[in-house]
């Protein structure tokens, strides 16, 4: 089985959906869950086939959708690496940043990681981040029915 929360990279799922198509012709375990995951496989289902059960699997409607959410989702993670630099510049001693604010942003982002262990993806973790020097949102209470 997959492993939901942690990112998935293409060519581990490329790995995974060729290791389950070569246990279809050994595991009834394989067969069972290609025949959950897609009832209208073939008798001796392609490679492809067993790459779009892979998709479904992962909650996207084929292997393209998956592949073009994987391609953005990199796109994202390389955006954040170029404001890093960014930061960075920001942090120089030139600019006079307090030593103790730059650890402290350090040290709470090392306190969100250990508490977010387990998120379903890097851009949770970098939303988190992101957040954690806002106010909390004012609490509305829900209209009773």
């Amino acid at each position: 089985m997959h492993d939901a929360p942690r990112r998935r990279s293409l060519e581990s799922l490329k790995k995974e959906a060729k290791r389950w198509h070569a246990d279809l012709d050994t595991s009834d375990a394989a067969r069972e869950r290609l025949r959950r995951i897609t009832p209208d496989a073939s008798a001796a289902p392609t490679l492809r086939e067993v790459q779009h059960a892979v998709a479904i699997e992962l909650g996207e409607s084929g292997w393209t959708a998956l592949k073009s959410q994987l391609i953005a989702a990199g796109d994202a993670a390389n955006e954040t690496l170029r404001r890093r630099d960014g930061i960075t510049a920001y942090c120089r001693p030139e600019n006079k940043v307090a030593l103790g604010l730059v650890a402290g942003l350090n040290n709470k982002i090392r306190v969100i990681q250990r508490r977010c262990y387990g998120l379903r993806d890097e851009d949770c973790l970098h939303l988190k981040i992101l957040t954690c020097p806002l106010p909390p949102l004012p609490r509305t209470s829900m209209p009773s029915n």
